[in-house]
């Protein structure tokens, strides 16, 4: 029953997260919740203005999707045994480790508008 829960709690606040990026009208401010985004060690507001904050709000939004399926999974497989759920949270953490970058000028690099 813990790891049903557990998928369900997840799927929610991914979806929630989700629906936040999707439905947001001005994604400069969106793209500032984006970890690592709103505080690149020395660069300016103008700097910051050089990448394609419209496309980086959608990738989170995609990431956050991706993750709400993963748990929507996750929710049928527990309910056929609970010990499903642990696969399952080792996928989950595997693409939030695969998408977390310890460098923020590498993590950003693909949506800067000007190379």
């Amino acid at each position: 029953m813990i790891g049903t829960l557990f998928c369900i709690l997840m799927c929610v606040f991914t979806l929630i997260l989700a629906a936040l990026y999707g439905f947001d009208k001005n994604p400069d401010k969106t793209a500032s919740t984006i970890a690592g985004f709103n505080n690149f060690s020395g660069v300016s507001e103008e700097e910051r203005r050089k990448y394609d904050t419209a496309k980086m709000v959608k990738d989170m939004r995609n990431l956050m999707l991706i993750l709400s399926a993963v748990c929507f999974v996750g929710i049928f497989l527990t309910l056929l045994s609970q010990w499903l759920a642990i696969p399952v949270f080792i996928v989950w953490l595997a693409i939030v480790i695969k998408n977390t970058h310890m460098d923020s000028q590498k993590a950003f690099e693909k949506y800067r508008i000007e190379k």
